[in-house]
């Protein structure tokens, strides 16, 4: 064979064996990245698997913290109601159609922002009695859920409904519900707890809205009813989740949650499209619920695609230096010697090529580990500061509603017996044990009053209280207000008037508005002395509404002026020997009105009287 031939024929040689040998080394990286891809894609499982368990647990406790809290305030007003014993549907209603019952449920309920209402219904589904205003509007309840659950079974069960739209607020609600009877067991009427929907959501897009677009969180009643979630949705809350009962089966019931990947309807977009999640599903101890909170494959991949991205960025690198060199190699034909020269040349860039993709691989894998443990340890320190704010919540909420029924509750039974001794209902007193009986009268209900006022201005201070606003009509509001202090105003020989400068409609929470008012109208009372004007003034304008309360009491110093609305301050004056109070009424009113976003301001003068006036910003239009 001549060296012509014999250049040719290894030339041939060199060209299949180099062409060979990039296939194999493109095979190899192949490999090398999709092992790598796998080891990576389980690590990204099970780390968000343990972090989703957490995540689930926290869920869970908020809704049983928030359940056990609700039942207090119904077992309350249910206690109260039985304990009755009415013998008639008359003196049924007679009983819960009282101003007084208006104030009673209040003070039941102030203690817990996720309640939205307490309400008394009659056994024909009437309203009597409710939280919002009094008195109520005509509302029938006769065809909710509860109604009929409870109409035909006798005893005190509690009943959970669907959530539905009220129709005062047009808001989700669902109820805690129980039955009434007489003392001879015939039906009466039902009590209502409701729990706001939108409590629920702000709370779960508060705590958990870092989780990504795609998380779900979704609180289920046992029949897989949604009750609530977030993102908050009209076209799935009250619906029964069909999907939700393969999911029940494949999680654990009771205990630990279990996770799992399912592949799901992305409920945040538009389109129909499909999208891998992973899904908790957490029991709610005690009660009939359970929650879900599931994340997208965005989130729990994350890292995993970013290996993904630099791991074929490297292989894609090595193989156009590779096909790169070849091409080169191959033109280069003339003389065998150069080209053996130019193999051998080659052959020596791609090994170090390879070293180099794989120091970078190496170092590409050990970043990945390190920030994967540091990831974790962040997530461990952040489920660890949510379940102490979790527990320390827990704690406040439920020292909050023992403390509201442990002592309220008694303590509204002494002032109740006390008022009727000190009345002589049930028979005559000597005058030195009618003196004693009135001493504890007055005592009980200045107490009462001091825990009341504390329990308000702890709620302001926590940022728990939150505004229902509504709309109403101010002259029906107004009347309405008055009636609740124009006997007080009588009694202490005074004269109670007020006005209206124009109509219309004002939008406010209607509870906190009347809270505020009664606040300022009783100072008034209680400072002015015997043959005064109080005035409760009203000028409607465009844009807001001023409300001044005026009166031709003994007035304020000048230099009292600016500490009367501190925490547990009164005017230091004559009254006060006789006069008691918290020194919390004007503090608690000044901030209610500052969450309306107005100011409480007061202008007055010692021996003339004093001028407390204020205004409601209105949305036009």
């Amino acid at each position: 064979m001549n060296t012509r031939a014999y250049a040719t024929e290894n030339k041939l040689s060199n060209r299949w064996l180099v062409q060979l040998g990039g296939v194999s080394l493109g095979v190899a990286t192949a490999l090398l990245t999709g092992a790598l891809n796998y080891f990576e894609y389980q690590t990204a499982e099970d780390q968000y698997s343990d972090h989703l368990t957490d995540l689930s647990l926290s869920i869970t406790a908020h809704a049983q913290q928030s359940l056990y809290s609700a039942n207090v305030a119904l077992e309350g007003i249910y206690s109260e109601l039985i304990e009755r014993r009415f013998s008639s549907e008359e003196d049924f209603k007679a009983y819960v159609t009282r101003p007084s019952e208006f104030s009673s449920l209040n003070q039941k309920i102030n203690s817990n922002p996720l309640i939205d209402v307490a309400t008394v219904v009659a056994k024909d589904g009437r309203v009597l009695n409710f939280t919002r205003s009094y008195p109520p509007p005509p509302i029938n309840l006769g065809d909710r859920d509860y109604f009929a659950w409870h109409k035909n079974r006798i005893g005190s069960q509690t009943f959970y409904s669907q959530p539905v739209k009220n129709r005062g607020t047009d808001k989700w609600v669902f109820y805690l519900t129980k039955r009434l009877d007489d003392r001879n067991g015939e039906f009466l009427g039902l009590v209502l707890i409701g729990m706001s929907v939108d409590s629920f959501s702000s709370f779960y897009k508060a705590l958990f809205s870092h989780l990504g677009s795609s998380a779900r969180i979704a609180l289920y009643r046992d029949d897989s009813l949604v009750m609530t979630s977030w993102p908050l949705q009209d076209k799935i809350i009250s619906k029964v989740d069909s999907k939700m009962v393969n999911q029940l089966s494949m999680s654990s019931v009771g205990g630990m949650p279990k996770t799992f990947i399912t592949v799901d309807a992305d409920l945040n977009e538009t389109s129909d499209s499909q999208i891998k999640r992973m899904s908790a599903i957490g029991y709610v101890d005690g009660y009939p619920f359970f929650t879900s909170v599931s994340i997208g494959s965005d989130i729990f991949l994350q890292n995993y695609r970013r290996f993904l991205t630099y791991s074929l960025f490297a292989a894609s690198a090595g193989l156009c230096i590779l096909v790169f060199f070849i091409r080169q190699f191959l033109k280069k034909d003339r003389l065998i010697l150069n080209e053996f020269r130019e193999i051998k040349l080659l052959q020596e860039e791609l090994l170090s090529a390879k070293e180099v993709v794989d120091t970078q691989n190496q170092d590409l894998e050990r970043r990945v580990q390190q920030r994967t443990v540091e990831i974790a340890e962040k997530h461990k320190s952040l489920v660890w500061s949510h379940s102490q704010l979790e527990r320390a919540n827990r704690f406040k909420s439920e020292f909050l509603a023992n403390m509201s029924h442990e002592l309220r509750t008694p303590l509204n039974a002494i002032i109740g017996f006390s008022e009727l001794l000190h009345r002589r209902t049930f028979g005559p007193l000597n005058d030195k044990q009618h003196e004693y009986v009135g001493d504890i009268h007055a005592s009980g209900k200045h107490l009462l009053t001091l825990i009341n006022d504390v329990l308000d201005l702890a709620k302001i201070e926590s940022g728990q209280i939150a505004l229902d606003s509504s709309t109403f009509e101010l002259l029906d509001f107004v009347q309405t207000t008055l009636i609740l202090t124009r006997q007080r105003a009588e009694r202490g020989g005074l004269k109670i008037q007020f006005s209206v400068e124009g109509e219309g409609r004002c939008v406010a929470d209607k509870t906190k508005l009347r809270q505020v008012l009664l606040n300022l109208l009783t100072n008034a009372i209680k400072y002015t002395l015997p043959g005064g004007v109080i005035s409760l003034n009203v000028f409607v304008r465009s844009d807001e509404i001023q409300f001044e309360v005026i009166d031709t009491g003994i007035g304020i110093a000048e230099d009292q002026l600016v500490e009367i609305f501190d925490d547990f301050r009164q005017v230091d004056n004559i009254l006060n020997r006789t006069t008691e109070g918290t020194g919390l009424g004007l503090a608690i009113s000044k901030r209610l009105i500052e969450i309306h976003g107005g100011t409480l301001k007061v202008e007055s003068q010692p021996g003339v009287g004093s001028r407390f006036y204020f205004s409601l910003p209105q949305q036009n239009g």
